[in-house]
């Protein structure tokens, strides 16, 4: 198990900007789970399916490749809550994620509120925000965070 740490709180960081770990930094948000805004890093690439290499995976598939996850000396990557899909729909032609995003639909990590069979997400070719079954297949971007 790997985990490594950013040297963000003395660096200013720049939307898309590729850091030294490999991963891009693309926004400044608060953490749902705590409420501590924080630095959000993904990939240059989507979340694939381990057993066959699918770029588009329902809900449950997603969050089980996402926990096996270890990729730029990280380990604690995630399925973004709404507000960071929509952010990285904002952010998906900045630096170095330009050209990376090749899904139509992103998924995210948060359900319906008035239905759990639903996942929130979001077309990224118009920002249309959308809740399809968990089911469905979609693209998942995986993301982290760090204190700022």
């Amino acid at each position: 198990m790997t985990t490594a740490t950013q040297k963000t709180s003395s660096t200013r960081l720049t939307i898309g900007q590729p850091q030294a770990d490999g991963s891009v930094y693309f926004a400044r948000q608060k953490d749902p789970k705590d409420g501590v805004m924080k630095n959000w890093f993904t990939t240059a690439e989507d979340l694939k399916d381990s057993r066959n290499g699918s770029l588009t995976l329902n809900f449950n598939d997603a969050a089980v490749q996402v926990a096996k996850l270890d990729v730029h000396g990280h380990n604690d990557w995630q399925i973004g809550h709404e507000a960071i899909v929509s952010e990285q729909c904002n952010t998906q032609n900045k630096g170095k994620l330009n050209g990376t995003y090749t899904g139509l639909k992103y998924g995210s990590a948060t359900s319906h509120p008035r239905n759990d069979n639903l996942v929130a997400a979001q077309y990224f070719d118009d920002a249309e925000p959308i809740s399809p079954s968990k089911t469905e297949k979609l693209s998942f971007r995986p993301v982290r965070c760090e204190p700022c």
